[in-house]
């Protein structure tokens, strides 16, 4: 084989995980006459204090824009918490199902942040954020819908930075994404990817949902 060939395929399979959407996999489609109430719990930290609430908090800002689910308010789901004696981080699944029916909650959203590395030296590494969720049925306890999603350094960012033309070089580092956007990005492309799954879903029923405020 080439031995181009065979360095631009080692470049170009290093760089297809950046690009590679979110693994979702749904057990249950919620119907087109059914909206649940859905309580979500700070995501488990991995290491990284803090960021499993903004995680939490961004899903209930994405999560909030589909119309299969009612976001029950925050600050409930905290007070419920330390009513327990417990902190964010030491609620575990069988608790939080328990918190989550006691507020009349159909489902919950809980999960772990696997990865968040912020950016060195303006790239390398590069940051890189990863997110695990799950949707849980509060009734049964059967995962509704899990999903995966690792955001890192894009190819488009990888491919400016590698040309042999500075000036486009320097802005690929200078505005290599931070953590935070990552994560940002990780929980959007999550929910987005749900969402046409949902709508893929309702199209095959031959069913729609009205816009809000629609009679």
């Amino acid at each position: 084989m080439n031995k181009r060939l065979m360095i631009a395929g080692i470049i170009l399979t290093s760089l297809l995980p950046a690009c590679l959407p979110p693994r979702l996999v749904i057990k249950e489609h919620v119907e087109a006459n059914e909206v649940l109430e859905l309580a979500i719990f700070p995501f488990q930290d991995a290491g990284f204090p803090g960021i499993g609430d903004r995680v939490a908090d961004l899903f209930s800002t994405e999560l909030l824009k589909l119309p299969q689910y009612n976001i029950i308010e925050k600050g409930l789901v905290e007070n419920r918490i330390k009513n327990r004696g417990l902190t964010s981080q030491r609620v575990d699944t069988e608790q939080a199902l328990e918190i989550a029916g006691e507020l009349g909650a159909d489902a919950v959203l809980i999960g772990e942040v696997t990865s968040y590395s912020p950016r060195k030296y303006w790239l390398f590494p590069p940051a890189e954020a990863a997110v695990n969720a799950r949707l849980i049925d509060v009734k049964t306890g059967h995962i509704v819908w899990s999903a995966y999603h690792r955001r890192n350094y894009g190819l488009a960012h990888w491919i400016t930075t590698l040309l042999p033309f500075p000036p486009t070089m320097a802005l690929s580092l200078l505005y290599s994404p931070a953590v935070e956007n990552r994560t940002e990005q990780t929980v959007q492309n999550i929910v987005s990817s749900l969402n046409r799954e949902f709508m893929r879903y309702e199209r095959r029923q031959g069913v729609g949902r009205k816009k809000t405020g629609e009679k």
